[in-house]
Order: C-alpha cells, then sequence, then structure tokens
C-alpha cells in the first residue's frame, strides 16, 4: 500500500515535493494556508503575520535559465529577470503541467505537527544510533483508518480549514515541510525606539511606496530587499540607508549584458575558483566588482571580503546613491522623537518612516521542538534537510537555505532525496556521524563568513547540488558523456550549470534534457532579439578565457607553493 506524504506548503518548493512524490509513487497531500500556489512570490496587497510576500516591484535576482527545475524550462519569451508575476506564472504553468493542484488543500493551516505515539516510542529504541540498516520500523500495519488508535502512521497533523473555522487531524508516514524562511521578521529594538513618533515597519510588510507618506525615510538593512526599498522610496522623496558592515554590490547583468549568473555559474569557473588560495580569490573579487563602481567612493565598502556574506544584487542603487536620492549611513545609535542619530554622531531629524529591512527568524511554529529546535537560527539538519533525532528519517525541511544562486532548483534535488531516503533506497549515517557532519559545516560557515543571523544555513549552488546528486545517483557521468557526447560534455562544463544536467543520468531522468543544455543560451538570448534570438551561438567566449587564466594561475601558484 502507498506511504502518504504530508506538504506543508505549496510555494516552489511545495509544488516540486508533490511532483517528486508522485515520481517515487507515494501518496502525496499538500496544506496550503492560502487561496493559490506561489508562496512568497504571490503578491497580495494583505499584510499577514503567518506569510511573507513580495514588494509590488520586485524582479528576481536570478535569471530564468539558473532558476528553472530540471525537467521544465522557462519558455524562452519570458525575460531573464521575471517580475513576480511572472514567476508565480512560471509556477503556475508547472503546476498545471504536471496536473499538481488536485493534490493540493488551499485555505488549509497547519496548526501542529506531531509524533504519532507509536512513533515517539520507537526513537527510543537503542537502534536508531546504529544507522538507517539496523533502524527499526513503526509497529503495526498500514490502514486507510484516519482514528489515532487504528493509524500507526508516524506524524499527526492538526489543520485548520480557514473557511469553514473547522479542526481535523490527519494522519502521515511522511512530512516535507516547505514554507521557506520569510515568515517570522527579525525585529532588533534600538535605544529610544518607543518614542520615535513616525512609522516604524519591517520590510515583510512592505509592499509598495505609498505605503508610507511623507517624503523623508530611512531603511535599515543593506541586504537585497533594503536595497530594492531603498530604491523605490528614493523616487517619492529623499531616503537614507543605514548598515552597519556595508556591502560589496552586485550586478544582475555582467559580460556583454549577458546574466551574470549564466555567464559565472560553470563548472569550470567556479572548480577554478576553487583551486584558488581564499585570500586571491576575494582580492580579484574585490577587484572586479570594484570596477563597476568604486565601494569605497559610494559609502559601501565592508571591512570583509565578497565571499563572506551573501551577495547583494541591485542594479539601480549606484545611480540614485549619484544623483543624492540615497544617502547612506551608518548604523543607528539611537532614536529620537523625530529622528535618529548614528553611531558616526550625525543626526537625521523629519523622519517620517523608518523600514527595518533586517531579516528574518527560521522559526517552524507548528512543528513540536523535540524534532527540530531553532536557536540563534541554527538548524541542526543534515544535509539542510534532515534532523538526526529522527529513526527512520520520515521528516524532511526544504528550501531552508540561502545559497549563492537559485533556490528552486535546490529545492527540487532536496525533494529528490527526501523520497529516496523515504522509501529507504538511499540510507543516512548514523546519529553521531550526521550530528558530527552538521558541526563540522557549521565551524566552516562561521570561518567563512560574517558573524550574522543570515549566515547560518549558507550553500554554494554548485557543490551543494553535486553533493545531492551523488546521494540520488544522477550526477552527470563525465568520462562517459566526454567520450560519447563531446558536444554536450563541453556545453556542461564550460557553460551556466543548469539543473537540466540532473536529469541526464539516473532515476527519473528526463530524455529532453540534451535539448534543454543544448539550446540554454538561445532561451537566454530571445528574449532581447526575437528576431535573432533563435541563432544558435557559443557559449560567452570571454568567460572560457577567463576560466583558462584563473586555472593557469592556480596551476602556478600550486607549483610554486606545494612541496
Amino acid at each position: 500500500m502507498p506511504k502518504h506524504v504530508a506538504i506543508i506548503g505549496a510555494g516552489c518548493s511545495g509544488l516540486v515535493a508533490i511532483k517528486c512524490c508522485l515520481e517515487a509513487e507515494l501518496e502525496p497531500e499538500c496544506f496550503e494556508s492560502s487561496a493559490d500556489v506561489g508562496g512568497l512570490w504571490r503578491f497580495t496587497e494583505e499584510v499577514k503575520d503567518v506569510r511573507g510576500c513580495v514588494m509590488e516591484s520586485t524582479v528576481i535576482n536570478t535569471s530564468k535559465e539558473m532558476m528553472s527545475f530540471s525537467d521544465f524550462p522557462a519558455p524562452r519569451d519570458f525575460p531573464n529577470f521575471m517580475h513576480h508575476s511572472k514567476v508565480l506564472e512560471y509556477f503556475q504553468r508547472y503546476a498545471d503541467r504536471f496536473d499538481l493542484l488536485k493534490f493540493i488543500k488551499f485555505n488549509h493551516e497547519v496548526i501542529s505537527v506531531t509524533q504519532h505515539p507509536s512513533q515517539d516510542r520507537a526513537r527510543q529504541k537503542d537502534s536508531c544510533s546504529m544507522g538507517k540498516d539496523t533502524a527499526e520500523e513503526a509497529d503495526g500495519p498500514i490502514t486507510e483508518s484516519r482514528d489515532e488508535r487504528d493509524t500507526p502512521r508516524t506524524w499527526k497533523l492538526t489543520v485548520t480549514d480557514s473557511l469553514t473555522k473547522l479542526t481535523s487531524d490527519h494522519y502521515f508516514d511522511f512530512v516535507l515541510i516547505c514554507t521557506g524562511h520569510h515568515a517570522e521578521p527579525n525585529v532588533p529594538y534600538f535605544p529610544g525606539q518607543g518614542i520615535f513618533e513616525g512609522k516604524i515597519i519591517h520590510s515583510r510588510d512592505f509592499r509598495k511606496a505609498s505605503d508610507v507618506t511623507g517624503s523623508r525615510h530611512l531603511v535599515v538593512g543593506i541586504g537585497n530587499s533594503g536595497c530594492d526599498i531603498a530604491v523605490e522610496l528614493s523616487r517619492r522623496g529623499q531616503v537614507f540607508l543605514s548598515s552597519r558592515r556595508g556591502t560589496w554590490l552586485m550586478q544582475r547583468l555582467q559580460h556583454r549584458g549577458l546574466p551574470a549568473d549564466v555567464s559565472f555559474m560553470s563548472r569550470l569557473v567556479f572548480s577554478t575558483a576553487l583551486s584558488l588560495p581564499y585570500w586571491l580569490l576575494d582580492y580579484l573579487a574585490a577587484w572586479s566588482l570594484n570596477k563597476q563602481i568604486d565601494h569605497k567612493l559610494y559609502g559601501l565598502c565592508p571591512q570583509h571580503g565578497p565571499f563572506a556574506t551573501h551577495p547583494t544584487v541591485n542594479d539601480e542603487l549606484p545611480n540614485r546613491i549619484a544623483a543624492g536620492q540615497v544617502i547612506i549611513k551608518p548604523n543607528i545609535d539611537s532614536f529620537t522623537s523625530n529622528g535618529v542619530r548614528f553611531d558616526d554622531g550625525s543626526t537625521e531629524d523629519d523622519l517620517n518612516s523608518v523600514i527595518l529591512a533586517t531579516g528574518y527568524r527560521v522559526c517552524f511554529p507548528f512543528l513540536d521542538r523535540s524534532v527540530l529546535k531553532v536557536k540563534g537560527n541554527h538548524l541542526d539538519l543534515y544535509m539542510h534537510m534532515f534532523p538526526p533525532g529522527l529513526c527512520p528519517p520520515s521528516l524532511a525541511v526544504i528550501g531552508c537555505v540561502q545559497p549563492t544562486g537559485a533556490l528552486a532548483p535546490i529545492s527540487e534535488m532536496q525533494c529528490r532525496l527526501a523520497v529516496k531516503v523515504f522509501k529507504g533506497e538511499v540510507a543516512l549515517p548514523n546519529q553521531k556521524a550526521m550530528l558530527l557532519e552538521i558541526e563540522s559545516k557549521r565551524r566552516s560557515m562561521a570561518k567563512r563568513y560574517v558573524k550574522s543571523q543570515r549566515h547560518t544555513f549558507q550553500v554554494d549552488y554548485i557543490p551543494y547540488m553535486d553533493e545531492l546528486a551523488r546521494l540520488i545517483g544522477c550526477l552527470p557521468r563525465w568520462g562517459r558523456l566526454l567520450l560519447s557526447d563531446p558536444r554536450l560534455a563541453l556545453t556542461c562544463v564550460f557553460g551556466p550549470c543548469t539543473a537540466y544536467q540532473y536529469r541526464l543520468y539516473g532515476p527519473n531522468s528526463w530524455p529532453g534534457a540534451r535539448e534543454a543544455i543544448l539550446h540554454q543560451m538561445e532561451r537566454v538570448r530571445w528574449p532581447f532579439n526575437p528576431r535573432h534570438g533563435d541563432q544558435q551561438q557559443e557559449t560567452d567566449v570571454n568567460v572560457i578565457i577567463l576560466s583558462l587564466l584563473l586555472l593557469s594561475l592556480a596551476c602556478c601558484l600550486l607549483f610554486v607553493f606545494v612541496p
């Protein structure tokens, strides 16, 4: 009898979770608190405590080819950097293409997720410390009864229908949590904040410039949301942008106007970069970014290098700073009744509003704390997915990572792994080994990144995708590919590392993966000039030359410094 999987959330992670369950012959049931799919990308004027939402003007920072799911390329006429309405349309098309909507219960909010008593007892058995192979199953046969006395399924979900206000219990073998990490605002407190007479809101609740009145505004935080809000408000008045550390500013477009992630998110570039000493890599990145704008001149230059923080992407901010419409300020020292005093002693008075773009706290309010505790945004999750205390593994968190790249393909790869683990086709290490791996990655992250709640679940896109792919069995077989299809192999290595590469081989491979890879640059170029976009063009030569130069430099350094 098929196992039942509860999926919480119908954003991009929830949709791909449904599809992966169907591919694995599991029975999914998705609970979505709102009335439609899309999650964060479904824009609404209404502000709700339980969900985040993009701004009215939000444009995604990753290009369409890099964010596409592995067997569903975005249409070639879609812009490379999509407005949120286009992102939502892509997810809706995905749901329609694979007939996913019938598995979703809309307007159903999950109130609690707890373990079934039989499974709770099983967790106490000593065998759980011995690894997947020796783990014991929960007692009793699987039945269709929804009565707790007769249902040995692992998880009990309490769900409220927001339309009828009725609450009901549901029982499942497995759970996939796909709620993301943009719901609970991180709201700092500054001295004197309570006496400020203007409006203070968090960026989660900001939709458009008309949400605030007046002509003088302060934005706190210089991440992606903070910069977007500062640019938006600067069209209506004076904006002050406060930052503790500054930031390295990246632009969406790079060589010859092509998307930056298409140009540089390649296997050759990434492997070459990893072979360089970290200090040299940081130096080269800072030099490249300073060629675009002098970060020190613009008041943006931080003390840390570009690879010590999550990238901030904004094309318009330098122009707004140059026009005087956005003024960079240091961290807040304290509030006054009508303004703010900064750490450098300067003040700004007559402020109408303060927008706190200060990030989010990871939380799963519905999940039993005995399953997963969150402290300072640190999550004890093996592979950023699996709580190590569950044996056998029956719950996974999907999409709770901060990648240097697109999130949607990562969520898809996580789901592909999760269903194989649930079915017993992939064995996880024992609990002790998982905890050691979690701690090792935590130390590595702390060593590389600036200390911040933002940098507790960072992943590098290509290495993390490859790590998941090895476990799934869908990593491209490079030797065989080079001999059998050299054109495809070279495109995979020199071109953008799109998710289609992980459908060439292994379980649930896709016959269209080869063509999707070979024609990905055609789809990139098409929106710029449809009359000529269908002409096949080679991968960006400048990127290949740069990669070879970096590889040569790395070889020279290894020859000089390695005995």
